[in-house]
This record gives C-alpha cells, sequence and structure tokens, in this order.
C-alpha cells in the first residue's frame, strides 16, 4: 500500500474522494506545518526542530504545544517507517515547495518515492485530473534530493545569500522551487519601506477601501500568481502591523482603517523597520531590531543588509 503525502487535511479529502487508494485513512499523511511562518533554524535536529515548530504554532494560538508536537512525531515517525511506495502530491506555491523540501531531505532513500507535483492547487482540481496526475507521477531522483539538499540548508540558514543564490539559479530539477523561493526572499523587509510583500499588499488593500481583514486577505491573493498563505497567517501579519509601537493600521474586530503613519509607510516617506524595529523569522534568519537587518532591494532584485 502505498503512502500518499500531501500539504493538509482539505487535500488528503479531496484525494480520498478521488478514490486515489481507496478509502484506507491510514496511507494518507497531511503535512500540517506553515515553513513559511516562524523559525526553522538551522542548528536544530529532527527532534529540537519539531519541538521549535510546535511552540511557534502553540503561541500562534492554532493549536496546543502537546497535540502539535505529537502531530509531529506521529507524522515523522510514519515517513520514517513506511516500506512500500511514497507519493509525494505538493501543489507549486510556496507553502507547499517548503514542505516537499523538507521531506526530500529526509531519510527515504531506501525506498520508492514519487512525486505529483501540480501546476493548481489541489483541492481546486477534479477528481479525473488527480487521477490523471497519479498516472503521470514520476520517480524522484538524485539530481532533486541534491537540490532540495542545498535549497533546505539555505532556507534554514541564518543569512539569506545562499538562499537568493538557489532562487536565480538552476532549478529545473524542482520547476516550481525558483519562483517560489523568489517571492520567499520578497518577505524580507523592503529596502524602501521596511515592509514585507504581505505586509505592503495588507495596507495597500485598507488603504484602497479593504474595510475588514477578510477583504484584505482576498485582495492580497489576488496579486499572488501562486497564491500561498492562509488566512490565519495573514491575520498575524494584519495584527503585527496594528500592535506595533507606531501602528500602520488600526483594527477594531473584523474592521480596519489605515493611519497617518501607514500612508507615508505605503508611500515610502517612512520605514516601518527603522521605525518599529522587526521580531520575525524567515526560515533560519532571525530579522531583529532597527539596524544591521536583512532587506529585499526590489530594484536589481538582491539581498542586502543596512
Amino acid at each position: 500500500m502505498r503512502l500518499h503525502v500531501t500539504n493538509g487535511d482539505a487535500a488528503v479529502e479531496k484525494l480520498r474522494a478521488a478514490g486515489i487508494d481507496g478509502a484506507f485513512l491510514d496511507s494518507f499523511l497531511p503535512w500540517r506545518d506553515v515553513l513559511h511562518d516562524g523559525p526553522v533554524p538551522g542548528d536544530a535536529g529532527a527532534a529540537a526542530l519539531r519541538a521549535i515548530r510546535a511552540r511557534f504554532i502553540a503561541d500562534a494560538g492554532w493549536s496546543s504545544y502537546g497535540d502539535a508536537l505529537a502531530d509531529f512525531e506521529r507524522r515523522d515517525a510514519t515517513l520514517a517507517t513506511w516500506d512500500d511506495e511514497i507519493v509525494l502530491w505538493f501543489e507549486h506555491d510556496l507553502y507547499d515547495q517548503l514542505q516537499l523540501l523538507q521531506i526530500l531531505t529526509s531519510d527515504t532513500r531506501s525506498r520508492r518515492v514519487t512525486l505529483a507535483q501540480s501546476d493548481d492547487h489541489l483541492t481546486s482540481i477534479g477528481a479525473d485530473a488527480l487521477r490523471e496526475l497519479e498516472a503521470r507521477r514520476r520517480t524522484v531522483t538524485d539530481r532533486d534530493r541534491d537540490l532540495a539538499t542545498r535549497a533546505w540548508r539555505a532556507f534554514r540558514a541564518s543569512d539569506p545569500h545562499d538562499l537568493d543564490g538557489i532562487a536565480r539559479g538552476d532549478t529545473s530539477a524542482l520547476p516550481a522551487l525558483g519562483p517560489a523561493l523568489a517571492r520567499l526572499l520578497e518577505e524580507l523587509p523592503s529596502a524602501r519601506n521596511g515592509l514585507s510583500r504581505t505586509e505592503k499588499q495588507a495596507l495597500d488593500a485598507v488603504r484602497d477601501g479593504g474595510a475588514t481583514w477578510r477583504d484584505a486577505f482576498h485582495a492580497s491573493q489576488r496579486r499572488e500568481s501562486a497564491a500561498y498563505l492562509g488566512d490565519a497567517s495573514f491575520l498575524r501579519v494584519v495584527d503585527g502591523l496594528a500592535s506595533c509601537t507606531t501602528p500602520l493600521v488600526a483594527r477594531d474586530g473584523d474592521a480596519l482603517s489605515i493611519t497617518a503613519f501607514g500612508r507615508a509607510v505605503a508611500a515610502g516617506d517612512a520605514d516601518h523597520v527603522a521605525t518599529n524595529g522587526v521580531d520575525r523569522w524567515l526560515g533560519g534568519t532571525h530579522l531583529h531590531g532597527r539596524d544591521g537587518v536583512w532587506r529585499w532591494d526590489a530594484a536589481p532584485g538582491h539581498v542586502v543588509r543596512r
């Protein structure tokens, strides 16, 4: 019996409904982690990383620490001990590509691992198309694993320069990876105003009439060529803009409005990080403080540091 690994519970239900391996619930493994959000430090071993990710998820209010840690432990144990084919069902977006890197760098070389790479979101694909995708799955190669190993190491590094290099380099072994990593680098604070791309899209949406955070979320999603961000992660971004020392938005329940400082930052006349500082992680890179923070300069498209 094959193990089908995919990006979450909704995709599992879609695969089961399409008749992929019938109704064997134990043959589906959802990878429940938002690796683009929160710390993924490179100096943490497997057990320590599970604990770090569980603590982040608990602190975000998405699960209890014990439940998240137990889920990660069951997930990794299932992957490590499965003795038949492992089928990886992943999409083209950043959320999925980071999960794919984590899986491809795990110890699965002794088993047949195949990839059903989708260029669309799995939950939007019909049953016939899913079965066709399964039929066209390909065997994961050493070239795939080598690229994944380099990219995963760069993602977890304290310095994002190698990640920048991989995003610009040859990622043809995993064609969706390059654009996904390029999108990730845009989550560094902008050299222009200190906003990540998601923060900018949220602030622009509020400025342009997004009356609630859900309105802003949908407006932001429409600006993505490969939407990857869940609403819970987006709300964390909005709350960050509202709760900093000099807020960029004001939040009253679901309702949002832009502040005078928010308008200045949106116009490029003020800098969010220089004013409020930053304390968040991009993989293994801890963005912290006001000075000497890694930034993304969109004009040349390079990582820079002030």
